[in-house]
């Protein structure tokens, strides 16, 4: 494209469906979010265009052949029976979209500026169907896309399927490819066009047809479509066999788990797949399952919905290196929230692999290399319970992995202080006496830490709340505190300068305290107050005021359990 027309046609990328617009004396390539024939301007064009097309039919062409022959042709100025010309006669204001430095056809502009009526008009007059767009645009309209390419990258419309529906009629080619190597269902899979795959399997495609790769087109919509469960649910209506693997595979629970698109509801997918008979314990060729895929890419909501169907936590797996999925979301995932489904389905924390190796000691092996991330998981199996002096078969206890003296400090000597610091004072702490033991060169700071949170029980944020009990206790114990504003406001104001080693601590437990009332306590309490909840709940409400236990306090439990001997019977 030269210069000149660059000018003309400016590329602005994003997620959402391509439309042309007017930009200055011209018109713009554009992306939007909503329906652009609800702009008002645009349905005046539209209505511009259609009474004038209508009027050089009438008054300059004697047949069809003769309608047909005006429209299919490209703009060309040196001739001044142009359609365009004629058009410009009679409405100068779309002067902007006839630009006389583009090559497209009316029947291409129409379309990609959503002037609905003169495209239908246009192709039920015989416009070409499958003329190629013919300039390179940007990366999704190529010179070799079709309009069926275009239609499949728009906003979803009733026109869209009418127009869509209009030139399969006229015998659109279906199989023709874009710049990309793309055919117009592949383009439609990927942006979740179901109306379009839905026709197309009308025409009596083969709806298991396999690629090179040995993709179906339901393991494309898995993977790649940004509307999954309508493509998925049009595709198995159609007979799509849902038990398809791919040359890795890979089925198509394993695909949904590495579709990166997000606000999908793959859980919902997931599960009906499931229900379905699709198994969630099909191995790819790296012998992971689709709970393997889908803690890789982060995604927790599908990680729930196989534990939901009944997925171990806690089975050893022979075939890979990481036997337990507690280890695995350790050693590979890129989020740490994994974590807590895991734990709330009954995961052993303190698992042993066949090394004698538990989460714990795979989190603390990666601290030579201190990303936060793996800060964060370590904190959090700390924060649940996990052992940190559980010996692997070499002797070697989580400890001595941690690979700094300062992380190890602000990890898991604060963390043993303060379990220390729960219990009664008559008890003997295990950890404590290992601690000294085994790691002396922290026991310094084992006792600063000690006198530190010693010195929060005498330091009170109300009258009804000290440093301490926010330090110590769960945030769901101290969340009803946030209905009252003069404890939000000392909280905010107080001087944590004499708490170095736990003001950090305790300006997390505040905020997780006031996150956990905002979200789950403030909505109960305010329909009590409003009368919206039944009787009985709303003479309840001090009790929901004072406590609600949240999830993990649950998993703190199951942790314990799992610590327990069983009983004799």
């Amino acid at each position: 494209m030269t210069s000149a027309k660059m000018d003309i046609i400016t590329i602005m990328l994003s997620n959402d469906y391509i439309v042309v617009g007017k930009n200055g004396d011209g018109f713009a390539f554009e992306w939007t979010k909503s329906d652009p024939y609800k702009k008002p301007e645009v349905e005046a064009w539209d209505q511009m265009l259609y009474g004038a097309l209508e009027n050089i039919f009438r008054t300059r062409c004697r047949t069809s052949g003769e309608i047909k022959e005006l429209i299919r042709g490209r703009s060309v100025y040196t001739n001044k029976k142009s359609i365009f010309d004629e058009i410009l006669k009679r409405e100068p204001t779309l002067s902007w979209l006839l630009a006389q430095n583009n090559d497209l056809s009316l029947l291409w502009l129409t379309v990609l500026s959503c002037l609905q009526d003169s495209a239908e008009l246009l192709v039920r007059f015989g416009a070409d169907g499958n003329e190629l767009c013919g300039q390179h645009m940007n990366w999704a309209v190529t010179e070799k896309s079709t309009l069926l390419h275009v239609l499949a990258q728009m906003y979803p419309s009733s026109w869209k399927d009418r127009l869509g529906r209009l030139l399969i009629e006229r015998g659109v080619d279906w199989n023709a490819r874009d710049a990309n190597g793309e055919t117009v269902v592949q383009t439609a899979m990927k942006k979740g066009c179901a109306q379009l795959i839905n026709l197309y399997y009308k025409t009596g495609a083969d709806v298991n047809a396999v690629d090179d790769r040995g993709m179906t087109p339901l393991l494309e919509a898995a993977v790649g479509s940004r509307n999954p469960e309508k493509l998925i649910l049009v595709l198995i209506r159609r007979g799509a066999d849902i038990h398809a693997r791919d040359l890795q595979g890979k089925n198509v629970l394993h695909q949904l788990a590495q579709n990166m698109r997000e606000n999908l509801n793959l859980a919902w997918v997931a599960g009906f797949l499931i229900d379905k008979g699709v198994s969630m314990y099909d191995r790819d060729s790296n012998h992971y399952q689709p709970i393997h895929l889908a803690i890789c890419s982060g995604k927790m909501e599908l990680v729930e919905v196989f534990l939901k169907h009944g997925m171990d936590v806690n089975v050893r797996d022979p075939f890979i290196s990481d036997e337990f999925l507690l280890h695995f979301v350790v050693t590979k995932s890129e989020t740490s929230k994994i974590l807590i489904p895991l734990l709330q389905y009954g995961a052993n924390i303190d698992r042993r692999d066949k090394w004698g190796w538990t989460a714990l000691h795979a989190a603390c092996e990666k601290t030579r290399d201190p990303k936060p991330l793996i800060r964060r998981k370590i904190s959090l199996l700390l924060y649940f319970g996990a052992d940190m002096f559980l010996e692997n078969n070499d002797g070697w206890d989580p400890f001595d992995l941690v690979q700094t003296k300062l992380l190890a400090q602000t990890l898991m000597v604060k963390t043993v202080a303060l379990r220390k610091a729960r219990l009664p004072p008559t008890v003997e702490f295990r950890d404590e006496r290992i601690l000294k033991e085994r790691h002396c060169n922290y026991w310094n700071y084992y006792q600063d830490c000690i006198k530190e949170i010693d010195r929060t029980k005498s330091k009170k944020i109300t009258e009804s709340c000290t440093l301490f009990e926010l330090l110590t206790g769960c945030h769901c114990s101290s969340a009803h505190l946030m209905r009252v504003p003069k404890f939000r406001d000392e909280f905010e104001i107080y001087d944590l300068s004499d708490f170095p080693l736990y003001a950090e601590n305790l300006r997390d437990a505040y905020d997780f305290a006031k996150s956990f009332y905002e979200i789950e306590m403030q909505p109960v309490i305010n329909a009590a107050v409003r009368n919206i909840l039944s009787f009985r709940l709303t003479r309840n409400v001090n009790v929901v005021r004072h406590h609600i236990p949240c999830k993990f306090c649950g998993i703190k439990k199951l942790v314990q359990d799992c610590r327990r001997p069983p009983v004799k019977r």
